[in-house]
């Protein structure tokens, strides 16, 4: 998060909206210079740890976020992204969660415009995107603890971590709209140079003619975008 200081109060409002004991709110700020900081200080009784410092772009955050943590399941919300309504971390705990047994849960997410995406998958779609954005995967804490987001990647880090640790974790899909997405952030509105990144990526794990085929994909998709 940097320089989103109303982002911050909209996804603090939503943390606070929530009446479970057992969530534990990190805030991880790139050293902003607008009214975050009078934002963190504000909420200092709901925020257990805060750090404003510079980095080297949301996963290094996202690193340092997990490493602080203390539980046992970790989610990601972004600045002006917020949960879909009160008590849902209590219903997805009570519904959901097996204790001691933490895996891949994966949410639905609501995107800011109402569109509602459904957890994906297909087993192509692994090689090809998340299943669902970071903001509707709740991990187990050891999963980002012990193999942090390759921050050589500024958007698509994320696809690289998943695909990884999917070796390792279960999945399990859960039917809760989680979270509401911000459709504002940089890898929405940075699609060329995130479309890059998969390709790197693709490369990276040795999937052959793969990137030629979903750049085709991409470029289709993209004219198809446009003249729609």
């Amino acid at each position: 998060m940097y320089n989103d200081a109303q982002g911050l109060r909209e996804t603090v409002q939503s943390v606070r909206d929530q009446n479970c004991a057992q969530l534990e709110y990190i805030v991880i700020d790139g050293g902003s210079t607008d009214g975050t900081l009078k934002v963190i200080e504000d909420n200092r009784d709901i925020i257990r740890y805060a750090v404003s410092e510079h980095d080297h772009g949301i996963y290094d955050a996202m690193n340092k976020g997990a490493q602080a943590a203390l539980g046992e399941l970790i989610m990601f919300l972004n600045a002006a992204d917020s949960f879909s309504e009160r008590h849902v971390v209590s219903l997805f705990l009570d519904k959901y969660y097996r204790d001691g047994s933490p895996c891949l849960y994966l949410c639905k997410v609501q995107k800011d415009t109402g569109r509602i995406i459904q957890p994906r998958l297909v087993p192509l779609k692994r090689y090809l995107e998340l299943p669902t954005y970071h903001q509707g995967i709740i991990y187990p804490a050891r999963a980002v603890r012990d193999f942090p987001f390759d921050t050589r990647y500024e958007l698509a880090a994320d696809y690289l971590h998943f695909f990884m640790i999917t070796r390792l974790w279960q999945w399990r899909r859960v039917n809760l709209v989680m979270t509401i997405y911000n459709t504002h952030g940089v890898s929405s509105t940075q699609r060329g140079s995130l479309n890059e990144e998969f390709y790197a990526i693709y490369r990276e794990l040795g999937f052959g003619k793969l990137p030629a085929i979903v750049r085709r994909m991409c470029s289709l998709w993209a004219r198809g975008s446009k003249v729609g």
